[in-house]
Protein backbone atom coordinates (compact mmCIF):
# COMPACT_ATOMS: atom_id res chain seq x y z
CA UNK A 1 0.00 0.00 0.00
CA UNK A 2 1.25 3.53 -0.55
CA UNK A 3 2.05 4.16 2.85
CA UNK A 4 2.25 7.80 2.94
CA UNK A 5 -0.28 8.43 0.61
CA UNK A 6 2.00 10.42 -1.97
CA UNK A 7 0.89 8.16 -4.83
CA UNK A 8 -2.91 9.08 -4.49
CA UNK A 9 -2.63 13.30 -4.48
CA UNK A 10 -5.17 14.06 -7.74
CA UNK A 11 -6.40 10.21 -7.95
CA UNK A 12 -9.97 9.48 -8.84
CA UNK A 13 -12.65 9.30 -5.79
CA UNK A 14 -12.53 5.84 -4.22
CA UNK A 15 -9.48 4.82 -5.82
CA UNK A 16 -6.71 2.68 -4.37
CA UNK A 17 -3.08 2.30 -4.90
CA UNK A 18 -1.55 -1.36 -4.13
CA UNK A 19 2.23 -1.57 -4.82
CA UNK A 20 3.75 -4.42 -6.10
CA UNK A 21 7.68 -4.85 -5.78
CA UNK A 22 8.20 -6.41 -9.37
CA UNK A 23 5.44 -4.31 -10.54
CA UNK A 24 3.42 -7.48 -11.85
CA UNK A 25 -0.32 -8.06 -11.00
CA UNK A 26 -0.40 -11.45 -8.59
CA UNK A 27 -3.10 -12.91 -6.34
CA UNK A 28 -2.74 -11.30 -3.22
CA UNK A 29 -2.97 -7.44 -5.44
CA UNK A 30 -6.09 -8.93 -7.37
CA UNK A 31 -7.31 -10.05 -4.08
CA UNK A 32 -7.26 -6.71 -2.24
CA UNK A 33 -8.42 -5.21 -5.89
CA UNK A 34 -11.67 -7.36 -5.52
CA UNK A 35 -12.17 -6.23 -1.81
CA UNK A 36 -12.46 -3.02 -2.81
CA UNK A 37 -14.39 -3.75 -5.94
CA UNK A 38 -17.02 -5.29 -3.95
CA UNK A 39 -18.02 -2.55 -1.15
CA UNK A 40 -18.03 -0.75 -4.07
CA UNK A 41 -20.45 -2.47 -5.91
CA UNK A 42 -22.16 -4.29 -2.67
CA UNK A 43 -23.64 -7.13 -5.00
CA UNK A 44 -26.19 -9.72 -3.30
CA UNK A 45 -27.50 -13.23 -3.71
CA UNK A 46 -30.87 -10.97 -5.15
CA UNK A 47 -28.40 -8.48 -7.12
CA UNK A 48 -25.25 -9.95 -8.08
CA UNK A 49 -22.87 -8.58 -10.12
CA UNK A 50 -20.83 -10.41 -13.00
CA UNK A 51 -16.93 -9.29 -13.45
CA UNK A 52 -15.44 -9.95 -16.92
CA UNK A 53 -11.92 -11.04 -17.21
CA UNK A 54 -9.30 -12.01 -19.14
CA UNK A 55 -7.54 -15.52 -18.17
CA UNK A 56 -4.94 -14.15 -16.09
CA UNK A 57 -3.38 -16.17 -13.25
CA UNK A 58 -4.37 -13.79 -10.43
CA UNK A 59 -7.88 -14.08 -11.36
CA UNK A 60 -7.94 -18.01 -10.73
CA UNK A 61 -6.59 -18.24 -7.21
CA UNK A 62 -8.58 -20.74 -4.96
CA UNK A 63 -8.91 -17.53 -2.39
CA UNK A 64 -10.29 -15.26 -5.15
CA UNK A 65 -12.80 -17.88 -6.25
CA UNK A 66 -14.03 -18.65 -3.12
CA UNK A 67 -14.13 -14.33 -2.12
CA UNK A 68 -16.32 -13.66 -5.22
CA UNK A 69 -18.65 -16.89 -4.62
CA UNK A 70 -19.27 -15.79 -1.14
CA UNK A 71 -19.67 -12.36 -2.12
CA UNK A 72 -22.30 -12.70 -5.57
CA UNK A 73 -19.45 -11.39 -7.93
CA UNK A 74 -19.71 -13.58 -10.43
CA UNK A 75 -16.19 -13.95 -12.51
CA UNK A 76 -16.30 -15.06 -16.18
CA UNK A 77 -13.12 -15.17 -18.06
CA UNK A 78 -12.78 -14.83 -21.61
CA UNK A 79 -11.05 -17.27 -23.49
CA UNK A 80 -7.12 -16.82 -24.56
CA UNK A 81 -6.47 -14.91 -27.76
CA UNK A 82 -9.81 -13.72 -28.32
CA UNK A 83 -9.37 -9.80 -26.78
CA UNK A 84 -10.02 -8.18 -29.63
CA UNK A 85 -13.29 -9.95 -30.03
CA UNK A 86 -14.82 -10.45 -26.49
CA UNK A 87 -13.33 -7.68 -24.12
CA UNK A 88 -15.18 -4.32 -24.60
CA UNK A 89 -12.65 -2.12 -22.92
CA UNK A 90 -9.91 -3.07 -25.23
CA UNK A 91 -12.35 -2.70 -27.84
CA UNK A 92 -14.08 1.03 -26.71
CA UNK A 93 -12.26 2.58 -23.75
CA UNK A 94 -9.01 1.73 -23.66
CA UNK A 95 -7.55 3.48 -27.44
CA UNK A 96 -9.37 6.61 -25.56
CA UNK A 97 -8.14 6.44 -22.31
CA UNK A 98 -4.26 6.48 -23.65
CA UNK A 99 -4.67 8.80 -25.57
CA UNK A 100 -6.18 11.48 -23.16
CA UNK A 101 -3.57 9.93 -21.07
CA UNK A 102 -1.03 11.34 -23.52
CA UNK A 103 -2.81 14.33 -24.07
CA UNK A 104 -2.36 14.62 -20.17
CA UNK A 105 0.92 13.80 -19.90
CA UNK A 106 1.69 16.49 -22.66
CA UNK A 107 0.34 19.42 -21.01
CA UNK A 108 2.16 18.82 -17.74
CA UNK A 109 5.33 18.18 -19.79
CA UNK A 110 4.48 22.05 -20.90
CA UNK A 111 3.46 23.51 -17.95
CA UNK A 112 6.47 21.74 -16.10
CA UNK A 113 9.53 21.77 -18.81
CA UNK A 114 12.24 21.21 -16.22
CA UNK A 115 10.66 18.27 -14.53
CA UNK A 116 10.12 14.71 -15.23
CA UNK A 117 7.02 12.74 -14.48
CA UNK A 118 7.31 10.22 -11.38
CA UNK A 119 5.37 7.84 -9.92
CA UNK A 120 3.84 11.01 -7.75
CA UNK A 121 1.96 12.39 -11.00
CA UNK A 122 0.46 9.78 -12.12
CA UNK A 123 -2.77 9.46 -10.21
CA UNK A 124 -3.82 12.92 -11.47
CA UNK A 125 -3.00 12.31 -15.14
CA UNK A 126 -4.96 9.46 -15.18
CA UNK A 127 -8.06 11.11 -13.58
CA UNK A 128 -7.83 13.60 -15.92
CA UNK A 129 -7.72 11.21 -18.80
CA UNK A 130 -10.16 9.14 -16.82
CA UNK A 131 -12.98 12.07 -16.79
CA UNK A 132 -12.33 12.53 -20.47
CA UNK A 133 -12.86 8.69 -21.90
CA UNK A 134 -15.03 7.04 -18.79
CA UNK A 135 -18.36 8.01 -20.61
CA UNK A 136 -21.28 5.93 -20.51
CA UNK A 137 -21.65 5.71 -24.27
CA UNK A 138 -18.23 4.30 -24.36
CA UNK A 139 -18.86 1.96 -22.27
CA UNK A 140 -22.42 0.57 -24.02
CA UNK A 141 -20.42 0.83 -27.37
CA UNK A 142 -17.89 -1.57 -25.84
CA UNK A 143 -20.13 -4.21 -25.19
CA UNK A 144 -22.56 -3.69 -29.04
CA UNK A 145 -19.35 -4.36 -30.23
CA UNK A 146 -18.17 -7.86 -28.69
Amino acid sequence: MDKNGRLMIGAPPDSIAILQESGWMNGEVFFQWLQHFNQHVQPTETNPVLLILDGHASHKELAVIKYARNHHIQMLSTPPHTTHKLQPLDRTFFKPFKSAFATASSAWMRRNPAARITDYDIAALVDEAFSRAARLDIAQNGFKCT
